[in-house]
């Protein structure tokens, strides 16, 4: 099954990575006027701290810049590969301050701040994709992407077997794939 060819912003944001990669320090202000927004939205969600997304976000720009020459076209878009850096990033500091705090959210179900989440995302493929999973596969994915949690973690909050929330999510990954024609051999 061959994948369509990239849309031009995919070649333009191809390109800007390249140059970056090659050190032309205006590549990066070129992919944060792209998706600068994008990324503080989705750091804003996970840490819930405007000052500290703002930090996040520098510190994510920087991991490309530095990254630029690893990217690789095969396994998604320049979108889904910066994404996936910030959301790493938004996640590791939001346990690291969890775990210094000592803090564990006890209600942490279904937390209001989720409701405009997929609004923010810069997709409205992704938000319908989310909303058409059943409540119980969409409610882990929401645990573990928004709020950060472990597999271990979200079946302690919904007194769950561990087995059960990884089903879910792997159930919920297919479907999301399969919405969003998301080859799952090209997937890392």
């Amino acid at each position: 099954m061959s994948q369509p060819p990239p849309s031009e912003a995919a070649l333009r944001d191809r390109e800007t990575l390249a140059r970056m990669a090659r050190g032309q320090t205006e590549a990066v202000a070129d992919l944060y006027d792209s998706y600068g927004p994008l990324v503080f939205s989705l750091l804003f969600r996970v840490v819930g701290d405007t000052a500290l997304a703002e930090d996040l976000v520098q510190e994510v720009f920087v991991r490309v810049w530095r990254a630029a020459a690893s990217y690789r076209p095969e396994l998604g878009s320049v979108r889904a590969w910066l994404l996936s850096i910030a959301h790493h990033r938004a996640v590791d500091e939001w346990r690291r301050r969890r775990k210094e705090a000592g803090w564990v959210r006890l209600n942490g179900n279904d937390p209001e701040w989720l409701a405009g989440a997929n609004d923010n995302l810069g997709d409205p493929f992704v938000g319908l994709a989310l909303q058409a999973l059943p409540k119980e596969q969409r409610q882990v994915i929401e645990m573990a992407y928004f709020q950060g949690l472990t597999m271990s973690e979200i079946a302690t909050q919904l007194k769950l077997p561990l087995g059960t929330v990884k089903s879910r999510v792997r159930l919920a990954m297919t479907k999301l794939r399969a919405a969003l024609g998301i080859d799952p051999e090209k997937t890392p």
